[in-house]
């Protein structure tokens, strides 16, 4: 197993010729109408975007990881969110986490409290659902507009200004709520593209029916609730994920 890792592709329709200059067990999972490769692919319906495919991967490959040392997710084109691509997939290292991109930005939640141990098991996004099954004051008062009106969550963009997008932190607590994330103090960086190279331990410290309640919630809120964002929620709270050990594992 030592230094083996499986490559996911998550591809629309980028052309992915450079496959053909990576080593490892390469997976591709296709969203695009058009394949002119002979590569191994599993096609797919076009909704969530790389969130839905990495989850998916996970699924199908869960019973087999133990045979990898890491697994690598990228997009169908690498390059846009990570210059380096080939030398970062071929490094050799024990970091369980290792960001493959080159623009990771930081969230603090500014929270000191989260009420992830609640009775209430959550099956939407919307704010006012997280508000209305919080039955602790103390806790409520984490998701109170005047104490959220408090914290910054600086974006930066690609001309180099920077935008606070509170909205976005809030999404990222209503999802560690539903999936039962810590997120207490929480600072760490994400990475633009969610493009990550993880130690296989750091996926299975969570359960089958753990990604299995992810994948479930990613499928509702596309095909069901018609929000898209649950991807762009995960891009930015995969550290948070990857950290995270589920209870009893």
């Amino acid at each position: 197993m030592k230094n083996k890792k499986l490559i996911v592709v998550a591809r629309y329709q980028e052309n992915i010729d450079w496959i053909n200059n990576i080593s490892g067990d390469v997976t591709i999972y296709n969203k695009g109408k058009d394949f002119p490769w002979d590569f191994a692919r599993k096609d797919l319906d076009n909704y969530g975007r790389e969130a839905e495919t990495y989850v998916r991967a996970i699924l199908d490959f869960y019973n087999d990881l133990h045979k990898y040392e890491r697994v690598c997710f990228v997009q169908g084109n690498p390059f846009d969110h990570s210059k380096q691509i080939y030398t970062k997939l071929e490094l050799e290292h024990d970091e369980p986490v290792f960001y493959l991109g080159d623009n990771t930005q930081s969230v603090y939640t500014g929270v000191e409290a989260c009420i992830c141990e609640s009775s209430f098991y959550i099956v939407d996004l919307f704010f006012k659902e997280i508000v209305k099954n919080t039955v602790v004051e103390s806790e409520r008062q984490n998701f109170a507009t005047d104490n959220l009106s408090k914290i910054n969550f600086d974006l930066k963009e690609r001309d180099g200004s920077k935008e606070n997008r509170v909205g976005e932190l809030i999404e990222i607590l209503c999802l560690c709520e539903i999936m039962r994330i810590p997120y207490k103090s929480a600072n760490y960086k994400w990475d633009c593209g969610a493009q990550y190279s993880v130690k296989t331990e750091y996926i299975l410290n969570k359960s089958f029916d753990w990604w299995k309640s992810l994948y479930n919630l990613i499928h509702h809120s596309c095909q069901t609730l018609n929000l898209n964002v649950i991807a762009y929620i995960l891009e930015r709270t995969w550290p948070l994920i990857w950290n995270h050990k589920e209870k009893g594992l």
